[in-house]
Parts: C-alpha cells; sequence; structure tokens
C-alpha cells in the first residue's frame, strides 16, 4: 500500500511540477550585461515565470560584480527566486542545489539564458541536459557573446533545444512529448 502511495504522488507531482527559469551570469562587469535588447528578452522571460509561477534561478560569477539592477528589480520580493554563486563555467551543479532548497527537485523543463553564449550558458544548458536528464531550452534572443562567439558550440544532444524567448514553452513541450508520448489505456 505504501509503495501505490508513493508511486501516485511521485506521478501528481511531475505532473503539477512547473519549469525553472535559469539566468547565468546577467553581472554588471560583464560586457553585453547592458544590452537593451538582451534586458527585454530576459525580462520578458521574467515576466512570464512568475505569471507562471516557476522558480527563477540566477547564477552569479564570483567577483563580478553585482546582478544587472534592470533584473535585480524585476525579481526582487519574487517567492520562487533562488541566487546562486559560482566559481565555474558549469553552474548546473549550483541550479540542482537551488531546485532542492526550493523543494523543487525535477522541473518539467529548464530554460536557460544569459551571458557568455559560448561559455557559461553552454556549459550550464550542457550540464543540466547530462545531470539532471531534463529537457533543456536556451533562449537564444535572451543570451549574449562577445562577437566572433557562435551557437555551433552547442552540440546536439536529444534532450537540449535552441530556441527564441516567445517559443520556447511550446518548443520543450514538443520535445517533451516526443521524448515522453501518452500511453495508451490498457482495455
Amino acid at each position: 500500500m505504501w509503495l501505490l502511495q508513493h508511486i501516485l504522488k511521485r506521478k501528481q507531482k511531475k505532473a503539477t511540477a512547473k519549469p525553472a527559469l535559469v539566468i547565468v551570469d546577467v553581472q554588471t562587469r560583464f560586457d553585453g550585461s547592458d544590452n537593451a535588447a538582451l534586458l527585454n528578452s530576459i525580462c520578458q522571460l521574467i515576466d512570464q515565470a512568475i505569471q507562471e509561477e516557476w522558480l527563477i534561478i540566477t547564477l552569479q560569477y564570483l567577483v563580478m560584480g553585482n546582478l544587472q539592477p534592470r533584473i535585480y528589480q524585476k525579481l526582487q520580493g519574487y517567492k520562487n527566486w533562488q541566487s546562486e554563486f559560482k566559481q565555474f563555467y558549469d553552474g548546473s551543479g549550483e541550479v540542482l542545489t537551488a531546485c532542492q532548497q526550493a523543494e523543487c527537485q525535477s522541473p518539467q523543463f529548464f530554460v536557460v539564458c544569459g551571458l557568455y553564449t559560448a561559455d557559461c550558458v553552454r556549459s550550464t544548458a550542457i550540464g543540466l541536459a547530462v545531470k539532471a536528464g531534463s529537457v533543456v531550452v536556451v533562449a537564444q534572443d535572451a543570451c549574449y557573446s562577445p562577437p566572433k562567439r557562435s551557437w555551433f558550440t552547442f552540440p546536439n544532444l536529444y534532450n537540449l533545444v535552441l530556441a527564441n524567448s516567445n517559443n520556447c514553452v511550446a518548443k520543450a513541450q514538443e520535445k517533451l512529448q516526443v521524448l515522453n508520448p501518452p500511453r495508451p489505456i490498457a482495455a
């Protein structure tokens, strides 16, 4: 009986799991952190995440300044916001720790954005795809890299998707349907 209750509780928890938004290194000392188009796209994602009550995790690289003020103002007072500091490019371990602290151990999927595309965003997205096994969507228009850095550095992983901020949820749900197709009910 206990096992059946446990399985039903896990299924219910999975069904109600929400996405998590991961904002990587949008800090004052990084070039590009004041890019208007970047900030508009990130703020659009933040608005959606707050409206739908997602977990929002900001990653900050040690000694690279404060979180960009416009983002801080958007997040200030939001109950589902976790902020983590990291020492390396890959912040996936810190994201997973933040998920555990927020009692949201398995988000439905992750939406990743921030600075720099070919470095910390890439490393964190790959880390989440591999370590968590979750679908990870990188919102391309909400990422920034110095010139001559490329999106070609992203590997072709079955659970890593590149999309724009206005369709990243739809792309994640498409990928989830492919990875977890509905099972027919036995007669």
